[in-house]
């Protein structure tokens, strides 16, 4: 498996071992999607990839959306990648990671 799952009382956290990239994406998405569960947040650890494509991009943008209207969220515990968003003017899809139970730039 691709991911390490852990559960904690707001959610599911997934570690990501790999890239995120095309050759994988629909593997990914089916997985990740049935890690959903309403009002809940998923937590991506991406902190270990070391490949994003477009088609990632695609599947964290398409995550956000259905934990969004789910009534839960998608967190992203990776700096560089939460950067990339912004440049690609798209850090407002996405939702700050909570340290602490506050949340990043608040």
């Amino acid at each position: 498996m691709r991911f390490n799952v852990s559960r904690t009382p707001q959610g599911v956290v997934a570690h990501l071992r790999e890239g995120l990239e095309i050759s994988s994406i629909a593997q990914d998405r089916d997985h990740l999607l049935d890690l959903m569960a309403p009002g809940s947040v998923l937590r991506l650890d991406l902190e270990g990839i070391a490949d994003i494509d477009t088609a990632g991009v695609q599947l964290l943008l398409a995550l956000s959306k259905e934990s969004t209207a789910k009534g839960g969220a998608l967190e992203l515990a990776n700096e560089a990648v939460r950067s990339a968003f912004a440049l690609l003017g798209l850090g407002h899809r996405l939702q700050e990671p909570e340290v602490g139970g506050v949340a990043h730039g608040s």
